[in-house]
């Protein structure tokens, strides 16, 4: 499945891929951020390109659920503000949206904007 770039007045939703896991690494690892986030400490650059890898085709491990996943990056100063999650069943037309900001930019909108 191919995914597209998207841009809004603010961002761009680049497709998430193992180019990324450098600049997320410090933003998941926030010890803030993963409160709310429930996900363990990252223990490098390489275990965050590893989950990434393991989505670069769209489908989630076991085959069952389409993932795309999109890097929220600022459009006018290149800054990594987080990720945005779909997942779908292969059969079904309900889908689960998921959201990580990273925290300096909180309070923002991002979310809802990288959402609509």
């Amino acid at each position: 499945m191919k995914v597209e770039t998207i841009e809004t007045e603010r961002l761009k939703l680049e497709p998430q891929n193992i180019g990324h896991a450098e600049k997320l690494f410090h933003g998941f690892n926030d010890e803030e951020l993963r409160k709310f986030t429930n996900r363990a400490p990252l223990k490098s650059a390489e275990q965050l390109r590893n989950g990434i890898r393991s989505l670069e085709n769209r489908l989630s491990p076991d085959g069952t659920r389409h993932c795309l996943n999109w890097v929220l990056i600022d459009s006018d100063s290149s800054d990594y503000i987080g990720q945005i999650e779909v997942s779908k069943p292969l059969n079904s037309n309900e889908f689960n949206l998921a959201y990580t900001v990273f925290r300096k930019y909180w309070k923002q909108g991002y979310a809802r904007e990288a959402s609509l």
